[in-house]
């Protein structure tokens, strides 16, 4: 899958046999060597049984084998008789973009995981000056110094810390896979009265519990931020973020 979250080229012209000699060689060294491209493969091979198992690529090619005929039929006609063949070729176009886009939601829905979605929304966070600052503490100098278990360890050892220094230790037990403790700390973040880091807090629980394997609690956070556009992460949240989620809490119910 490229950062663009569309299946990988070579991948698909491997599926339709379209690699030959030395690059079909040098594409299956790859696949293992990365596990990663060969679990998307499994994904696509999946995805193709279920479309084989409808018969939904006949279903399209046939729609679409239909609409050139009569549009190759009907181009010599007269305007007067082309009202009726409009309808028809509407609804064949409406039928097929129907049919591709219910072979777009089974590829997602075979594909979507916890994992995959946080992926797709997680990116490191990075602290920025604040203005005003007296002295940076020594859970930000670890925490930029990417020390992240030094980052845990001064907040663990010391009583006193500022509502930022919780927000970086939790980034710091997202970063170490230590998610519960993440969740801990951002929820302490969340019941300052400040407000301080709120909406940065928000939108990395969200993805802690989707990493915590706990979509569900994902969903109402992640809705939140997509409805209020004064959040800080409203644009990393989008309509298809929320459709990702929902195939995902429908493949994966009660998580």
């Amino acid at each position: 899958m490229d950062n663009n979250g569309q299946p990988n080229e070579k991948l698909i012209r491997y599926l339709d046999g379209e690699l030959t000699g030395e690059a079909l060689s040098a594409f299956e060294k790859l696949l293992t060597e990365d596990a990663d491209m060969r679990a998307e493969l499994e994904n696509l091979q999946a995805a193709k049984l279920v479309v084989q198992h409808y018969g939904l690529k006949q279903q399209v090619a046939s729609v679409h084998q239909e609409m050139m005929n009569e549009f190759r039929n009907e181009g010599a006609k007269s305007i007067q008789r082309k009202s009726y063949p409009f309808i028809r070729y509407t609804m064949r176009i409406a039928a097929g973009l129907f049919v591709l886009l219910f072979l777009f939601g089974a590829y997602e829905y075979i594909t979507v995981s916890p994992s995959r979605l946080s992926a797709d929304h997680y990116r490191p966070y990075e602290p920025g000056v604040e203005r005003g600052a007296k002295e940076t503490s020594v859970v930000e100098k670890a925490y930029t110094n990417k020390d992240y278990y030094e980052v845990i360890s001064g907040v663990e050892k010391n009583k006193k810390h500022t509502v930022k220094d919780y927000f970086l230790s939790a980034q710091a037990y997202l970063v170490t896979q230590q998610f519960s403790s993440a969740i801990r700390e951002f929820n302490t973040v969340l019941r300052d009265s400040s407000g301080n880091y709120k909406d940065d807090a928000e939108y990395y629980l969200a993805i802690t519990y989707l990493r915590n394997n706990e979509p569900a609690k994902t969903k109402p956070l992640f809705e939140k931020i997509y409805h209020d556009s004064d959040h800080l992460y409203h644009d990393r949240v989008t309509c298809f973020t929320l459709l990702k989620l929902k195939l995902l809490l429908i493949k994966n119910p009660g998580r």
